[in-house]
């Protein structure tokens, strides 16, 4: 009985030892399981993370590409040496659309970095025991980006699309066969070029103005005064020329001893420059319907010196010279009124102009009424007209005092034929034979007389001070000229085959002065507009006061009320501020007086006028009065009269300079409307480009202009 208790005892122990044993080998086998399975995610976690990382690295590689980019596209920039702001934006796009278009793809995937500031490069090394990561790429231009601007093409977007590769490869050799896949797409749009300084103006328009002063009365220069840009005075007198006794009358005029240099612009009127005593004139180039020096009548007192140096004289009428000792030194002469200033018939024939023809007040010459007069005319000279005595048309076009005594001789070989008759209280040939003589009769008459009367007491005057370009003077009459051994020579003039084929190009200057002075360089010509009958009719059509039937800058009827303050306050282009002042005037009795520094302005106290003081003065003057200028003073802007302009002679310099932006600054600044003021732009010119190098990031958001797609794994 005891036997059998022990047998059982150990049958009993044996079973439960098994069962523990199973218990115990199933325990292990699930924790190892357990464990097996965590390792294994944990490595596809770790690979999924590596993917990414790569992602993250490739992103930031694409933002140092465009930075990249950018500073290539600024180089490209500055090396074009434009300053036209959307020519420069193409030039920068193009070359930052040219740079990612072939570098970006190589740089992802070979992990490139560039230190910009230092213009050096490095790739990427990551030392990862555990594995490492593959990026590839695709890199392409979005359909329908793409930009032509002349011969400048490029794209304004590019998509990309990276797929991050990791699979974990530690020392054990666990998770060989585990590899997760991510992948990643964005947009790059090109950013615009960005000038930091200036990147406000260039959002607009701002025309540049050359009309620094512009008046339809008279300016009269004293003293010292300086003008950058142009001048403009139609003149007080009636537009239409009156006749030989006042034909000198209104425009421009010079007081004695004036000391004027109109630089960068041109000197414009209808009507006369007048140069009085020693005042002298230094210029680049002068349209005007005269130049006068000295004496306008015989009645004036007598007038001395007085000096022209400039580029070119455009004329319609006369270079006169009324004073002792004269001098004008000048390129280019071109007087331009007279034998074929043409207009139009009914039927669209050409017919001579009788408005001009034999004229005396629309005849272009060159008079001499004075002695010791000093004319040089180094390039060109067009004489287009001839000089008169009265209402007699002589045969000179460079003409000197009292030798139309000539045309009051009979000359043997035309004795017999020679016809005179009293005009003027003079005897003056007006016919050879039964055929009334022409300019060129004349001329030629003139030319016998001098070769005859050489030796005589009754020879003509020919100064030795008067200079004409040898092989380029075109003259319709004779003139006088230097010769080789430095006295004065008579020319007869030039014949009529070459005066016709020169008349083209002086047709060409005539419609060029046409624009500048009847048109004022802005009023909009219809292609039924025929501006060599304009010329000739000396017809205006464009002044500072819009009229009834005159185009006009000002409109001063819709000026509502009077404005004389200072406006704003705007930053030039070098940034420094500038304080503008405005003044707006309708009231044709008040006069605005511009003062200066160290001047007593107690007379300028009354109502009647419109005071801005202040020795440097920037902005815009619109006014229906007068304007007078007193003391020193530095105004830089336009100012727009209806009537005069005067600089006081106080011994004071003025310097008047063209306004460039800031006129249409603060016409929009003021919001004045163009209906008003429209005031003629002739050169449009943006602000100087910055090129200095900045921090790509600021104000260049390089990582705005990266735009995330999609993001998924794919495994």
């Amino acid at each position: 009985m005891k036997k059998k208790k022990k047998a059982s005892t150990l049958v009993t122990l044996i079973i439960v030892i098994m069962v523990l044993s199973t218990v115990g080998a199933a325990l292990i086998s699930l924790t190892f399981s357990g464990y097996r399975a965590r390792i294994g995610e944990t490595n596809r976690l770790e690979n999924l993370y590596g993917a990414e990382s790569g992602l993250d690295l490739s992103y930031n590689i694409i933002a140092n590409s465009i930075e990249k980019a950018i500073d290539q596209g600024e180089k490209a920039v500055k090396a074009s040496g434009e300053t036209n702001y959307d020519k420069c934006n193409d030039i920068f796009k193009k070359d930052v659309s040219d740079y990612l278009m072939v570098n970006l793809k190589n740089n992802i995937e070979n992990r490139i970095w560039f230190d910009v500031k230092n213009n050096s490069s490095k790739d990427i090394k990551l030392d990862n025991d555990k594995g490492n990561f593959k990026v590839d790429s695709k890199v392409k231009a979005v359909d329908g980006s793409k930009v032509k601007v002349g011969a400048i093409e490029y794209y304004k977007q590019f998509d990309i699309k990276l797929t991050s590769t990791f699979q974990c490869n530690n020392k054990n050799g666990e998770g060989n066969k585990i590899s997760r896949v991510i992948e990643a797409r964005y947009t790059i749009n090109i950013p615009d070029y960005l000038n930091i300084k200036y990147q406000t103006i260039y959002n607009k328009d701002y025309k540049n103005y050359k009309q620094v002063i512009a008046v339809d009365g008279d300016i009269d220069l004293s003293g010292k005064v300086k003008i950058n840009g142009d001048i403009y005075a139609k003149g007080s007198s009636n537009n239409q020329y009156t006749g030989i006794k006042n034909k000198y009358n209104g425009g421009i005029n010079l007081s004695p001893l004036a000391e004027v240099s109109v630089n960068k612009g041109n000197i414009i009127t209808p009507r006369t420059i007048q140069i009085n005593s020693n005042a002298q004139l230094i210029a680049e180039d002068i349209y005007g319907g005269n130049i006068n020096f000295g004496k306008k009548c015989s009645s004036d007192n007598a007038a001395k010196n007085g000096e022209i140096k400039a580029n070119s004289l455009c004329l319609r009428n006369d270079l006169a010279i009324n004073s002792v000792g004269a001098i004008v030194n000048i390129k280019s002469f071109y007087g331009i009124n007279d034998f074929y200033s043409l207009s139009k018939t009914n039927d669209g024939s050409n017919k001579e102009t009788v408005v001009t023809r034999g004229n005396e007040d629309l005849s272009s010459s060159i008079i001499i009424n004075e002695n010791s007069a000093t004319i040089n005319i180094s390039d060109e000279a067009y004489i287009w007209g001839a000089a008169f005595v009265n209402s007699y048309e002589t045969g000179e076009s460079v003409s000197v005092k009292g030798n139309y005594k000539a045309y009051s001789y009979p000359l043997p070989l035309t004795s017999g034929d020679a016809k005179f008759k009293y005009q003027d209280s003079m005897q003056l040939l007006y016919k050879i034979g039964d055929e009334e003589v022409t300019v060129f009769d004349k001329a030629t008459y003139i030319k016998e007389y001098d070769d005859i009367s050489k030796e005589s007491n009754f020879s003509i005057d020919k100064p030795g001070t008067i200079s004409l370009p040898v092989n380029n003077t075109y003259s319709i009459a004779s003139y006088i000229t230097k010769s080789t051994d430095e006295k004065g020579q008579l020319i007869k003039g030039t014949d009529l085959d070459t005066l016709i084929n020169k008349q083209e190009e002086v047709t060409k200057k005539q419609e060029e002065y046409t624009e500048k002075v009847f048109g004022m360089g802005s009023y909009n010509w219809n292609e039924s507009d025929d501006k060599t009958e304009v010329f000739a009719n000396g017809e205006i059509k464009k002044s500072v006061s819009k009229g009834s039937t005159t185009d006009g800058l000002v409109d001063f009827s819709k000026i509502t009320s009077e404005i004389n303050q200072n406006s704003l306050t705007i930053k030039d282009k070098d940034g420094l501020e500038k304080e503008m002042w405005i003044t707006l005037n309708k009231d044709e009795e008040k006069d605005v007086v511009i003062v200066g520094k160290d001047i007593d302005d107690s007379k300028y106290k009354d109502s009647k006028y419109i005071k801005i003081n202040g020795d440097r003065i920037n902005g815009l003057i619109v006014t229906a009065g007068d304007v007078i200028v007193t003391g020193e003073v530095n105004f830089t802007g336009s100012i727009l009269a209806k009537g005069n302009l005067k600089v006081e002679n106080d011994e004071k310099e003025k310097v008047f300079t063209s306004g460039g932006t800031y006129v249409d600054k603060i016409l929009q600044y003021e919001k004045i409307s163009k209906d008003i003021i429209e005031i003629p732009d002739t050169v449009t010119e943006p602000e100087s480009i910055v090129s200095d190098r900045v921090d790509a990031n600021k104000p260049y958001k390089i990582k705005d202009a990266i735009v995330k797609k999609l993001w998924k794994v794919k495994k």
